[in-house]
């Protein structure tokens, strides 16, 4: 029988916690935040993407941080 390891190499993520009362954190892929983008761009109406549009860049064009 063999077993998968359950250690991978490190991806570039987004580390997002529930907040000080839970101990919970979900980590996500910068790549798939990456392909997310262009769906939440094309779902949003062009009038009101004024106020998305800083968030928008942010994921399709993600600048590695501490």
């Amino acid at each position: 029988m063999t077993r998968r390891p359950a250690i991978h190499d490190a991806e570039p993520h987004i580390l997002t916690s529930h907040g000080s009362d839970f101990f919970g954190e979900d980590r996500h892929l910068v790549r798939d935040i990456t392909t997310l983008a262009g769906w939440v761009r094309g779902s949003l109406p062009t009038v009101g993407i004024g106020d998305a549009v800083v968030l928008l860049t942010a994921m399709e064009q993600p600048k590695p941080s501490a």
